[in-house]
């Protein structure tokens, strides 16, 4: 695993066990890693969000964001090779510069390398 991913299970085992201590059928910690390790190899990570206009513009041809107040935004190049938003939930429309888009935003795809 990598180090991200390990950092990931364990976030993932001390919510595990968070949320199960006051349960009345405690789980043991070597349960709460299992389980972290299982939804991991499942397909869970903690989605990214971006923060900032430079954020946003890092991401590649391709990756589809929701903004803060809901719109879902793909990156996408243009006629002259320049990448732009375009709001995926309006059909295609006019393409919109990074600082248009309410921040922060969760990157909901992001395509394969």
């Amino acid at each position: 695993m990598g180090s991200d991913v390990s950092v990931d299970r364990d976030a993932l085992a001390g919510l595990i066990l968070a949320a199960t201590a006051d349960a009345a059928s405690m789980i043991f910690p070597g349960t709460a890693d299992y389980l972290a390790d299982e939804l991991l190899a499942a397909g869970y990570r903690k989605p990214r969000t971006i923060v900032t206009a430079d954020g946003l513009e890092a991401l590649p041809n391709g990756a589809v964001i929701l903004s803060e107040q809901g719109g879902v935004w793909e990156r996408q190049e243009g006629q002259a090779g320049s990448l732009s938003w375009v709001e995926a939930t309006q059909g295609r429309g006019s393409p919109q510069p990074s600082d248009e888009i309410a921040l922060p935003a969760t990157v909901i795809h992001l395509p394969e390398a």
